[in-house]
């Protein structure tokens, strides 16, 4: 069929001089109900229509009432749980990247949700708890530590990543007797000494839980330099 003979039609929003388009789906939306199978409005005056009515108060008011109590459907909500575990599992990457930007952008919110989550389930919160601190056991006593200090009125804290560049620094060697240290399951086992003792500092202007004030040692010799300074201690001074 050439142009001239595709028939022309009447849009009934157009302004006059403008009313007449070629009756094609690229003019007119589909509507099997009317003559020709074409609405009577071209899709430029039907996509304003819908445009302004979506931005009339009490349109945005109703379908905000109606998505709320759409959403509160139980099944409404079964089946988007069912929808958004299918999409869970196809994208995990996706899924896990999402949540860490929404815990980012919402960290109060996030905060709350917690604390929520862990009143209303203490046995699971205490056990994923239980297994967190297996699994990270240095990130659990540089916690303890941090704490520690804060309770004392100790300054200064440190993170678990310098701890372990102290550990390499030390050659995984006692600070004060150079004795190696041993491991267990490739993991070394010394302890944190804190070389000005919290308990005698606290509330001073000394940073006793900084970094620069730590080493790590063997269990025997922080267990006998106990709470003394370095110079009050009579085995110390032996250092790498």
């Amino acid at each position: 069929m050439q142009e001239d003979d595709i028939p022309l039609k009447r849009c009934t929003k157009c302004p006059e001089g403008e009313q007449w388009h070629p009756a094609t789906p690229e003019f007119f939306l589909r509507h099997k109900s009317r003559k020709g199978g074409l609405q009577g409005q071209c899709k430029k005056c039907a996509s304003d229509y819908h445009k302004a009515y979506r931005q009339r108060p009490e349109t945005k008011e109703h379908k905000s009432g109606y998505d709320k109590a759409y959403r509160q459907r139980p099944e409404t909500k079964e089946h988007k749980s069912d929808l958004y575990k299918i999409w869970r599992q196809k994208n995990p990457s996706r899924d896990k990247d999402l949540k860490k930007k929404y815990a980012q952008s919402h960290p109060e919110r996030m905060r709350i949700a917690s604390e929520k989550h862990a009143q209303s389930h203490p046995g699971i919160y205490k056990e994923r708890s239980k297994r967190w601190a297996q699994s990270h056991p240095e990130i659990r006593a540089m916690h303890r530590r941090n704490r520690r200090a804060r309770v004392k009125s100790a300054r200064g804290m440190h993170t678990a990543l310098q701890i372990q560049e102290l550990l390499k620094r030390q050659k995984h060697r006692c600070y004060y007797c150079s004795t190696r240290f041993d491991r267990i399951k490739g993991k070394y086992i010394y302890h944190v000494d804190h070389t000005f003792p919290l308990s005698r500092v606290a509330g001073t202007d000394i940073p006793a839980n900084d970094i620069s004030y730590l080493v790590l040692t063997c269990p025997h010799c922080n267990v006998s330099k106990n709470d003394k300074f370095p110079w009050e201690w009579p085995e110390g001074g032996r250092l790498l």
